[in-house]
């Protein structure tokens, strides 16, 4: 592992570990109603944990660090699912936030409202993508088409 990849895993370290701290403190009212509050707190001081764990020069660390890494993406699946539950109306709203999208016919129509962030957990799967490209082994030269220099 280069000097520049355990930069960037330690970047990642500070990224993680500052969503920890924001994550904590958006979901402090809703780890009193529902355990699944935790998981991307527990998941981004894991993931913090893989970055360090990834700055190893072994192969089986940063096999660790990966798998982590890896898992993030279904937590963050999972993240969306719980603020959006994959409805179109939420994911409309989002991308055109100045528009009134109404929900429901006649007199039972009501505005749709975005009352958790929707792209907050995707958040969790780029930090993710970049942790799995370093720690992986997936591009690096020799593999995927590269040329080793």
């Amino acid at each position: 592992m280069s000097t520049r990849d355990r930069v960037i895993l330690f970047l990642l370290f500070v990224g993680f570990a500052t969503l920890v701290l924001e994550v904590r403190y958006e979901h402090r009212f809703v780890i009193k109603e529902i355990w699944q509050g935790w998981v991307p707190i527990v998941y981004a001081c894991l993931a913090a944990l893989g970055c360090l764990i990834g700055m190893g020069s072994k192969k089986a660390p940063r096999t660790i660090a990966a798998t982590i890494f890896f898992i993030g993406f279904g937590v963050s699946g999972v993240g969306l699912y719980f603020h959006t539950k994959f409805d179109p109306l939420k994911f409309q709203k989002f991308l055109t936030p100045d528009a009134k999208i109404m929900r429901g016919t006649g007199d039972e129509q009501r505005e749709v409202n975005l009352n958790q962030p929707l792209a907050a957990p995707l958040s969790m799967a780029g930090l993710s993508a970049i942790g799995f490209v370093l720690t992986s082994g997936l591009f690096k030269a020799g593999r995927g088409g590269q040329k080793a220099a």
